[in-house]
């Protein structure tokens, strides 16, 4: 829940700072797991991936390929690109300890999609 505290390992807790962008389709939120884990001043950005593009095509590679090795099938996908920015304005990534959720706010279905 953003807003709310979580017990810290260690001594005493702090508050989990949170990132959150939103539009019409997903709220996407991060959160930190472990105290640092997100640099004070972090920005979040979020680019929907688009079909035909290349990075798409990376995407749907591997999930097939994934859904392969481990016996299943996937019916569709949509594909964020998620980047954190420093105060700064560099690229960084988190080492690890943040917690990414994604919310649709309406359910989606390959029905749903366009066919091209």
């Amino acid at each position: 829940e953003p807003g709310s505290t979580g017990q810290g390992i260690g001594f005493g807790s702090w508050e989990k700072p949170i990132l959150t962008y939103e539009d019409e389709e997903v709220t996407i939120s991060i959160t930190e797991e472990k105290e640092g884990a997100i640099p004070e001043g972090t920005t979040l950005s979020v680019t929907s991936v688009q079909k035909d593009t290349t990075e798409y095509t990376e995407v749907e590679e591997k999930l097939h390929q994934k859904a392969e090795d481990e016996e299943y099938s996937i019916a569709g996908f949509l594909a964020y690109d998620i980047t954190l920015t420093d105060k700064d304005g560099n690229k960084i990534e988190p080492d690890g300890n943040v917690k990414v959720t994604m919310e649709y706010k309406k359910g989606v279905s390959p029905e749903d999609w366009p066919l091209y």
